[in-house]
């Protein structure tokens, strides 16, 4: 997807559906509407998008590193991308009203956004 693909479907669902969404992309899980499976049982979705414990979670998995920074009244969360190879030394960043959604965004767009390769002929 493209950067700014991705943002629109962001800004057009649900906190609990990017809390959803994270959980399919970010951690890999199927999920059941508010719902993901752990060892056969099925348990509620974190809050990633509204609770900092839960989003500092996504920062953690799969080798995602970054920073989180108040700018005046917003936070901006960078990402740097390390997926299966792809994109690695790239960063993602995304910026807003809370730390946990920006970082939340940032994972995702790193996570999705396509990467153009310069292939030299």
């Amino acid at each position: 997807m493209k950067r700014e693909e991705i943002i629109a479907k962001w800004m057009g669902i649900s906190a609990r559906e990017r809390d959803a969404w994270v959980e399919r992309e970010v951690f890999g899980g199927e999920t059941f509407g508010q719902f993901r499976e752990v060892n056969g049982v099925r348990v509620l979705i974190p809050h990633y998008t509204t609770d900092i414990y839960a989003a500092w979670a996504v920062l953690e998995r799969n080798g995602i590193y970054g920073s989180i920074a108040y700018m005046g009244e917003d936070y901006r969360a960078e990402v740097w991308a390390r997926w299966d190879g792809a994109g690695a030394s790239e960063y993602e960043y995304a910026v807003s009203l809370s730390a946990s959604e920006s970082i939340c965004l940032a994972a995702i767009t790193a996570r999705l956004t396509e990467v153009s390769v310069d292939v030299a002929v």
